[in-house]
């Protein structure tokens, strides 16, 4: 490269530096809006379940590299030779997406990348990992910081391979100049959720590639963050590529030379929060997903009692509807308290009071037998409680009161059948019973016959008797 080709490069490399040193604040104006996701998402690489997120496109096309004038190449890395410099061998674009839940934050990186390469090797203590093509989130988890990271600022970087780092604004931002011009510590002991994807061969310089996706869950807790609907803080999203062998360069100290970063205002110096853009978290949870742990475990515990109690009456419920509804069969019941029609003056006398209580019930059963009697009508009818009632009928029936209702209406339908007062749907209206199709199901229970086979039988045996 000649010598007015470097001027000329330095010369833009300073112009761009005082450029977004003007309108930095400009570029970075617009608060982003961070949306709030109630689903599930599976960090796997897979960016199918994202259902509603905000997203951001950004593309490296930049003729030269750019940084805050403050902190400019020039400046940071004093020896620093351009003819070093590396084109990029292709040009990658990304489309950032963003979203939030009470556990943490979460970023999915769709990037075309026409080259893959990841030679530093797995370590969650090497910050080198940005040398790889990857991905760098920073956050500013107060939005307090100025030109500096502080203890409040975090860098996540994610490669193509899943590995990632940690990094954290430096206490005192002391600055280790013979390796980072950014103030931070690394060694993070912060546990995220990280998974890549790729599409294409990694270390290939032979063949094309289409590129990668990596998804990042960042929980909330890690960067002293309590999510709500909001919350302000600031963000610098960043894509970091690499075409070329690292080891084919004797010049490890300044890696930056064979890569390309770049971020989503068009810098390729991070770690400067004046240039990060705010952000804020918006929507929220509703209210179960919003109540605290220990108030779900209550309302859990609570509608679990609920079911188990409702399961328990209804099954309770059932058995009683059940044993009601069972009709004693016709030898079951003896002959003579099967009807307790009314008796002549004189043999009404000789009647037990619990049988004078059954001859009022009947009578009144066959006063109202069209309609549907319950048995709390026949006990306040008889001046008794329902408990009596059934005390009667289980005593000298073993059945209960809805039985026994059954059984006078049964017995009188019956001998309707017999005398041939009307057919079988009429048997079954004029004795109160919903549908024919009941009226004939409870007869068998009953008689052991169907109505028809009742009728016939009765007929056979009439006309035996002539």
């Amino acid at each position: 490269m000649s010598v007015s080709r470097e001027i000329i490069i330095l010369f833009s490399l300073l112009t761009w530096s005082f450029f977004v040193d003007a309108l930095g604040q400009d570029l970075t104006g617009d608060t982003i809006q961070i949306p709030y996701f109630s689903g599930e998402i599976n960090i796997d690489g897979d960016i199918s379940d994202w259902k509603h997120h905000g997203s951001f496109v950004f593309s490296d096309t930049a003729t030269f590299l750019h940084s805050p004038e403050e902190w400019s190449f020039e400046k940071t890395l004093g020896h620093l030779n351009t003819n070093r410099f590396l084109p990029p061998r292709s040009r990658n674009s990304v489309v950032a997406s963003f979203c939030w839940n009470l556990h943490g934050l979460y970023f999915a990186f769709e990037v075309k990348d026409g080259h893959l390469m990841a030679e530093i090797a797995e370590s969650q203590d090497k910050p080198e990992i940005y040398v790889n093509d990857a991905i760098e989130v920073y956050i500013d988890s107060k939005c307090d910081s100025k030109i500096k990271m502080d203890i409040n600022d975090y860098q996540f970087v994610v490669d193509v391979q899943s590995k990632y780092t940690v990094l954290k604004g430096d206490r005192q931002q002391w600055v280790d100049s013979t390796k980072y011009y950014v103030p931070k510590d690394y060694g993070q002991n912060i546990l995220i959720e990280a998974g890549a994807v790729i599409s294409g061969t990694i270390n290939d310089t032979a063949d094309r590639d289409e590129g990668y996706i990596i998804e990042v869950g960042i929980p909330f807790e890690a960067i002293g963050i309590k999510p709500a609907a909001g919350t302000c803080l600031k963000l610098d999203i960043c894509n970091d590529d690499n075409d070329y062998f690292l080891t084919a360069y004797n010049y490890t100290e300044l890696m930056e030379i064979y890569t390309r970063p770049f971020n989503w205002i068009g810098l390729n110096n991070f770690g400067f929060p004046d240039f990060w853009r705010p952000a804020k978290l918006t929507g929220g949870p509703d209210w179960f997903e919003g109540a605290s742990l220990h108030l779900k475990k209550r309302w859990l515990i609570s509608v679990i009692s609920i079911i188990i109690l409702t399961l328990i009456a209804l099954i309770f419920v059932l058995l009683r509807i059940a044993r009601m509804k069972r009709i004693p069969a016709l030898a079951e019941v003896e002959k003579a308290k099967i009807l307790f029609i009314r008796q002549d003056p004189d043999e009404k006398e000789n009647l037990t009071a619990n049988h004078r209580y059954l001859q009022e019930a009947t009578d009144y059963i066959l006063q109202n037998c069209r309609e549907n009697i319950r048995s709390e009508e026949i006990a306040n009818h008889l001046c008794i409680s329902l408990r009596k009632f059934q005390l009667i009928t289980r005593e000298e029936l073993n059945c209960t009161p809805t039985s026994f209702i059954y059984i006078v209406k049964l017995n009188k339908a019956a001998e309707f059948i017999k005398n041939n007062q009307g057919n079988i749907s009429e048997a079954a209206y004029n004795f109160g019973f919903s549908s024919p199709s009941y009226f004939t199901k409870i007869f068998k229970s009953h008689f052991g016959m169907t109505p028809v086979e009742y009728k016939k039988n009765e007929n056979s045996l009439h006309n035996s008797a002539e």
